[in-house]
């Protein structure tokens, strides 16, 4: 049932991944995609020069997610980068589900509890939102692991720890490799839930011994084991020479206090049903909707079985903590930032807490609710089970209508219960599934990286330096996309990545290599559409630069997208230069430049 829910909720791609894209080809999207291609051709690199051209960018300062690209390389390098994308979507689901159900299980003991709790994890608008972007923070199967593993060594203090904080590090280092923001947010929920309890225990006047030496068991041999693979990626980022300093994401997105109740611009229910909508923004929050029903849920198997179960205590905890940090450094009421302080305020003043986006700890909410529930259908059940046992006592036709039902109805309901579970949370921002509907669910094609790879014509030699239009940047940065399909064979002018700027700030901006003046008319051409156009003074500027820009940066091929807002003048410009293209397909011309 997560498969198919996994493979319907991505149901517009189709079955044949090879040629789209979920939303668009463009920003994060045809990003991710690139990094896949990096990966499968470098993996593990800390730095590629396959855009920037001279300088290159590093790939610790990215979310360049190099396990998930080295474990698809296979794929990649056979049918394609967009191909490793789209089964990573379907994959990010499907794993996360089971991993959520599989650690609640254990601990429960139970089925039908943790599969509709790894439903609601899995399928929960932070997982569908953020696959229509960023399917690498929709690949969740870690965190439920992480902090599985942490609440079963510290509430059983019977069982060895040192293997436990093995496996602890083992996972830590995959997470890592996966997005260390979200191995941080893990971090840091687990850390804030396990010092509640600790308070709770002091005002008891309980002694912390045995549990902090539980803790030290479990953390020094994760720190063990996880230091040889972390301690150089980990000071290249603190204190290397390509260190950045404040904040990779200009607007940090945090969640207004109605975010959780009210869906922010999407379907009520998965969008089968088109249901009550509130206007896009309003309550901030594109991923944190849970719905009042599954809060009263919640709070209502909370209080009836928080003395009986521990782990009720524990998901209860830890998904207020997520809730309140998820809120931001101040409280947020509808679009309006107030000056009440929250916990948040202090993290981002300390090292690396500044880089991190607090609408992120919306998946351990989803976590810690779906824990919950589990114990909400467990109770349930368990009061069931009790009333058939009455009935069987009541006489042998009572104990045959009972035990029947139940072999007959059991699995229907397990079924009925993970698809409803799935579908009531599974509400993207652009209909029933995240990658539909309207301009910016189309799909999009990356002919041109077939073109570039496979044309005789515009067969382009390895290694060699392309200058595309438009220069690849965010949100435009669809050659790079190009690159990714042709097997990363040449390397671009340009590029949309994190980079240090000037003072080690962090810049997004592509670096412009001298003579400047061709690429920033070429920037202005792609932003402000009609400012190069034959006869203008940036025209004039850029033609007479042209041919001293491609010497000194050894450019062996000029690429225009014809589609691309102010593409007419710039075809004009190259055509002035060059001469007619060398060939046209896909809508793209290209130049072929001799060398020298």
């Amino acid at each position: 049932m997560y498969a198919l829910c996994s493979w319907a909720i991505a149901l517009p791609l189709g079955l044949a991944p090879s040629s789209h894209l979920p939303t668009c080809a463009c920003a994060d999207v045809a990003q991710e995609t690139w990094w896949l291609a990096v990966a499968a051709h470098a993996p593990f690199a800390l730095h590629t020069g396959a855009v920037d051209v001279p300088r290159g960018v590093s790939l610790l300062d990215n979310a360049s997610f190099p396990l998930l690209g080295a474990l698809l390389a296979p794929v990649t390098r056979s049918i394609g980068p967009v191909a490793s994308l789209v089964i990573l979507l379907r994959l990010a689901f499907l794993t996360s589900a089971v991993a959520a159900y599989a650690v609640l299980r254990r601990l429960r003991g139970t089925d039908l509890g943790p599969a509709v709790g790894g439903a609601l994890y899995a399928f929960s608008p932070y997982m569908t939102h953020q696959a229509g972007s960023h399917f690498f923070l929709a690949f969740g199967p870690l965190p439920p692991l992480l902090l599985g593993l942490v609440h079963r060594r510290m509430t059983s203090p019977a069982r060895r720890t040192w293997p436990a904080g093995v496996a602890l590090g083992l996972l830590a280092t995959a997470q890592f490799f996966i997005d260390s923001e979200v191995l941080l947010l893990t971090a840091v929920a687990a850390a804030a839930t396990l010092a509640v309890f600790a308070g709770w225990e002091l005002a008891r006047r309980v002694p912390l011994r045995a549990p902090v030496r539980r803790l030290a068991a479990l953390v020094g041999p994760a720190v063990a084991v996880a230091a040889p693979f972390l301690a150089i990626p980990v000071w290249e980022t603190l204190t290397g020479p390509g260190r950045l300093s404040g904040s990779t994401q200009p607007n940090a997105e945090v969640v207004g206090v109605l975010a959780t109740f009210l869906p922010g611009d999407r379907a009520v229910v998965a969008g089968l049903w088109g249901g009550w909508r509130a206007a896009a923004g309003t309550y901030l929050g594109h991923s944190s909707y849970l719905g009042p029903l599954l809060v009263v849920v919640c709070v209502l198997g909370a209080v009836r079985w928080w003395r009986a179960d521990g782990l009720v205590r524990s998901a209860g905890v830890m998904a207020i903590v997520a809730w309140v940090l998820q809120l931001g450094a101040h409280l947020t009421w509808r679009l309006h930032p107030t000056a009440v302080p929250l916990p948040f305020d202090v993290l981002q003043h300390l090292p690396l807490f500044d880089d991190i986006i607090p609408s992120r700890f919306s998946e351990l909410v989803g976590l810690g609710a779906g824990a919950l529930v589990a114990a909400v259908v467990d109770g349930i059940a368990t009061d069931a089970r009790r009333a058939v046992v009455a009935r069987r006592e009541a006489g042998p036709t009572g104990r045959a209508r009972a035990a029947g039902g139940q072999g007959r109805l059991g699995p229907v309901v397990l079924s009925a219960a993970v698809v409803v579970a799935a579908l009531a949370l599974a509400a993207p921002d652009r209909g029933f599934g995240a990658f539909g509907t309207g301009p910016a669910g189309t799909f999009a094609r990356a002919r041109g990286g077939e073109v570039l790879a496979g044309s005789p014509a515009a067969r382009i030699p390895h290694g060699a330096v392309v200058l595309a239009y438009p220069v690849p940047a965010f949100p435009d940065d669809q050659a790079m996309l190009w690159q990714a399909v042709g097997g990363l064979r040449f390397r671009l002018v340009g590029g949309y990545a994190i980079r240090p700027g000037p003072g080690r700030r962090t810049d997004r901006a592509p670096l412009l290599p001298p003579p400047v003046a061709l690429p920033r008319a070429l920037v202005e051409a792609s932003t402000r559409p009609g400012t190069v156009r034959p006869g203008s003074p940036a025209w004039t500027a850029a033609a007479r630069a042209l041919p001293a820009f491609l010497r000194r940066n050894r450019v062996r091929a000029v690429v225009v997208e014809g589609a691309a807002p102010g593409a007419p003048g710039v075809d004009a410009l190259v055509r002035a230069v060059l001469g007619p293209p060398t060939t046209t397909s896909a809508g793209l011309a290209v130049w072929m430049v001799p060398p020298g």
